[in-house]
């Protein structure tokens, strides 16, 4: 896994498109080990309308959403980079 620190922004998926998300929380060994969580915590724009929390992982081809099915929640993306939305 790369090294990220919160505030960084990182490409969800390794397409032309893949969505921009700010890394809120880098969670520790004990935590990812357990399987709870993902390896950090993101924000990003869903479809560029509604701001969504939610763990991501370091796949063999990038980082990637934790589970294939919806499992984040929503958040007030206007609290966070503005990068986010371009």
């Amino acid at each position: 896994m790369p090294v990220v620190r919160e505030g960084d922004i990182i490409r969800i998926g390794d397409y032309y498109d893949a969505p921009k998300a700010q890394v809120i929380r880098v969670y520790i060994d004990e935590q990812r080990k357990s399987g709870v969580c993902g390896d950090i915590e993101v924000v990003y724009w869903q479809n560029k309308l509604k701001g969504i929390k939610d763990d991501v992982i370091w796949g063999d081809d990038g980082w990637e959403f934790k589970t294939k099915g919806p499992s984040g929640s929503y958040v007030n993306i206007d609290h966070y980079d503005s990068r986010l939305k371009s």
